[in-house]
């Protein structure tokens, strides 16, 4: 390997911050962590949403969810959660699932 790449492959291995409207480089602010930036291993995507996905499956990889604010409805095979500010929800692969925002009481 030549240092270039030597140089190239330690840049993938470090940390980094990003800060508030940030995104990492090549996406935009909403990208936290990308498939370049984690060597494969995570995507991490803000998101604001209103709505909800259909009823889908992911045969390559688990979905996570951490709730900030207000509160979304997930269904997982049979189960269902309702998950509130600083809430974590685990979807399986291979699981059926479909999630839905809900409004603020």
């Amino acid at each position: 390997m030549s240092p270039t790449e030597d140089r190239s492959e330690d840049k993938s291995r470090r940390g980094y911050l990003l800060k508030t409207g940030e995104g990492v480089p090549g996406f935009g602010s909403d990208v936290k962590a990308s498939k370049r930036s984690t060597r494969g291993m995570l995507t991490l995507i803000e998101s604001q949403t209103t709505g909800g996905a259909p009823l889908h499956v992911h045969t390559r990889e688990d979905e996570y969810f951490y709730v900030v604010e207000g509160v979304i409805v997930v269904r997982c095979g049979e189960d269902v959660f309702e998950a509130g500010p600083q809430s974590f929800v685990s979807l399986p692969r291979d699981i059926p699932h479909t999630g839905m925002s809900r409004a603020r009481v």
